[in-house]
């Protein structure tokens, strides 16, 4: 019998594993689109399923694009397997907000499809590792247009920024009057920025190969060091006095569709929260403006109120027809007490 040298059987090995992921792939593919079949025949009148693809996008929900036929006629879905350790009442958070601007006809979120008994998502439950745990699914329209970004690749045209920002003051004219059902944990950034440190120091002991745990590990210090620098900044008594919304939490390019140079669709509401509306235009201008401009970016750091006040120029509900609402301070320009605060906030 002839011998193999060790190259030869680390190739076999190689292989034969390889083989088994492989396997492994299809076998959970299969699976999963016999169950989603199950779940949409049991609960949706959307069609036949026909097609399954999980997108790779996100890095905490999983996601995937169904492709489903009624009538004779294709249609495309986007379907949402939320996290784990998700609670009913976030979820039901969540789906609040997208309720509410599908009743203000906001024409840039995918609406809810809802189920035959007018629930907009399914609970399940399942064993892990011992323990029943809940799992949350729930299925959306598929929003057109280009996904051109991502959060690690923001670079924007300056019209898409522009656009960008009157898409964010739209949305945010929008839900200036949400009633919101459900509750979302997570605490506010100003409650939040404490603990934050510590749990990212948990994380970098247990981080995995990712692409994100990569860059988490590469910019840990300076988050950390940043982190620090901004609950300096912040007034508590001038942030619980700074007008408060429903906001989106996660707004950047990657979370935006885009066709010729415009925002089409704005999706991924699951970090929603009640916040100060400032710390959406914040993060706006920090992951989008950074990453595109950086000599401009350091001029607006320097200039401090004067960039954050510019930011509410841009950002006015006026000519959008909302205004601003003496009453709840909820719509308009950033006003004089948010202004100030954009440039602190901007470091998280």
């Amino acid at each position: 019998m002839e011998q193999l040298d060790l190259g030869e059987l680390r190739a076999i090995v190689e292989s034969l594993a390889h083989s088994v992921h492989t396997l492994q792939e299809v076998v959970d593919r299969n699976y999963m689109k016999e169950h989603l079949r199950e779940m949409l025949s049991t609960h949706y009148t959307i069609g036949d399923l026909v097609d399954v693809k999980k997108l790779d996008r996100g890095y905490v929900n999983v996601s995937y694009e169904l492709e489903t036929m009624q009538t004779g006629k294709k249609q495309r879905y986007f379907l949402r397997r939320y996290k784990r350790g998700i609670r009913e009442e976030e979820v039901r958070f969540e789906h609040s907000i997208v309720k509410h601007l599908m009743k203000k006809q906001f024409p840039l979120s995918a609406g809810l499809i809802f189920r035959k008994d007018g629930a907009t998502y399914v609970k399940e439950t399942e064993e892990r590792e011992g323990e029943v745990e809940e799992v949350y699914f729930a299925v959306f329209e598929f929003l057109k247009g280009e996904d051109k970004y991502t959060w690690d690749n923001p670079a924007c045209s300056r019209k898409e920024l522009a656009d960008a920002a009157r898409v964010l003051a739209r949305y945010h004219d929008a839900v200036c009057d949400l009633r919101y059902e459900g509750r979302r944990y997570e605490a506010k950034i100003i409650d939040l920025l404490p603990t934050i440190g510590g749990n990212l120091m948990k994380y970098a002991k247990r981080t995995g190969n990712t692409k994100f745990d990569a860059y988490f590990l590469k910019h840990l210090d300076y988050t950390l060091h940043v982190i620090d620098g901004t609950q300096e900044q912040i007034d508590r008594k001038v942030y619980e006095q700074l007008p408060q919304l429903a906001v989106h939490a996660d707004y950047h390019p990657g979370n935006l569709k885009f066709r010729k140079g415009t925002v089409v669709g704005l999706f991924d509401f699951d970090w929603s929260k009640i916040d100060v509306r400032c710390f959406d235009v914040a993060l706006a201008m920090h992951v989008g403006w950074q990453s595109r401009e950086p000599k401009a970016w350091a001029e607006a750091i320097a200039m401090g109120a004067g960039a954050a006040a510019a930011a509410g120029v841009t950002l006015k509900y006026a000519n959008l027809g909302g205004g601003y609402n003496v009453t709840d301070q909820t719509g308009g320009q950033l006003d004089f007490t948010e202004s100030p605060t954009v440039p602190a906030i901007i470091s998280t």
